[in-house]
């Protein structure tokens, strides 16, 4: 984990902003990348007891829902998927100064597709192996009573710091090995040497540009917030003189709007991670050239990328 020249964290920040604004065709894509099928699980596992009171004792109904709700995960994590491939190459030909269109993008999405998802699987089976290694040493004391809980807290104390460590480090190495995989066409193997070696060379570099991230998203959250209070105002007036009303209007205007601004956010969010990738691999020797000239690096091979710096 080498300290690496900063980047222009703010500078890239206005750049993602520049390039989700200018192509707001993008922003369907943006809004599958932020999706995952497991708010639609938490839906049946939370209903209401009137809902769970009807289904259970129509095994039929129950089955349509569940089969249902699964070709609805099944259908976001394909598109969640094509997404990825899609919001990288277009914000990577957007930065360069190519023209940038829904079609040429869902190509790209349709063509990283595989490589995707083995990524996701990488990621999913990684996470779950080193859950297991930091939790099990934590969770087998709890067995022997008072001791023992008293070992699982000096235990999950001490492997706090690396547990995080290794998320932040998985997180990062996949972020990158996407980017490697769709911008230099680097097959998974070597799309993951990639991915690990800018997330070990440039660990803290990355951690500042999620928290510059995570700052971004909190303050578009508090303005999203502020917005949809702003709007929902007629409609609560429109509700207190005749409540469906009120609730057949307002409701899918509200839907819409945070439909909108969760694609908007998306493609930001991948947009600034596709350039700090940019700015990352800019050169040989690991300095962050790419943060003031766009583009920089993208005609070297994978092989280039992984004969740099070691």
């Amino acid at each position: 984990m080498n300290g690496s020249p900063g980047i222009d964290h703010w500078g890239i920040v206005a750049r993602s902003l520049r390039i989700a604004w200018r192509h707001k065709l993008l922003w369907a894509f943006g809004f599958f990348v932020s999706m995952s099928g497991g708010n639609v699980v938490t839906w049946v596992r939370e209903g209401s007891p009137s809902v769970r009171e009807y289904l259970v004792p129509r095994l039929e109904a129950l089955a349509a829902v569940v089969a249902g709700l699964v070709v609805l995960w099944l259908a976001l994590f394909v598109m969640n998927l094509l997404s990825r491939g899609a919001l990288i190459r277009a914000t990577g030909d957007s930065d360069r100064g190519l023209p940038v269109s829904f079609e040429t993008a869902w190509v790209a999405g349709v063509r990283a597709f595989l490589g995707m998802l083995v990524l996701a699987l990488v990621m999913m089976v990684l996470f779950l192996a080193g859950t297991v290694v930091c939790v099990l040493p934590v969770v087998l004391p709890l067995a022997a009573g008072a001791a023992g809980i008293a070992i699982a807290v000096v235990v999950g104390a001490v492997l706090l710091a690396p547990y995080l460590a290794f998320l932040f480090a998985l997180a990062f190495t996949i972020t990158f090995a996407e980017r490697a995989l769709v911008l230099d066409d680097a097959s998974v193997a070597d799309a993951l040497r990639i991915g690990w070696r800018t997330a070990r060379e440039h660990f803290w570099t990355a951690l500042v540009a999620w928290l510059v991230t995570l700052l971004v998203s909190i303050v578009y959250g508090i303005a999203l917030v502020l917005a949809l209070l702003i709007v929902a105002v007629p409609f609560i007036l429109v509700w207190l003189a005749n409540h469906t009303a009120g609730l057949v209007l307002g409701i899918p205007v509200g839907v819409v709007l945070v439909v909108i601004a969760t694609g908007a956010l998306g493609t930001y969010q991948y947009a600034f991670w596709t350039l700090v990738y940019q700015a990352l691999r800019g050169s040989p020797n690991g300095r962050a050239d790419a943060a003031s000239t766009p583009g920089t690096g993208r005609d070297r091979s994978p092989e280039d990328l992984l004969a740099g710096s070691i």
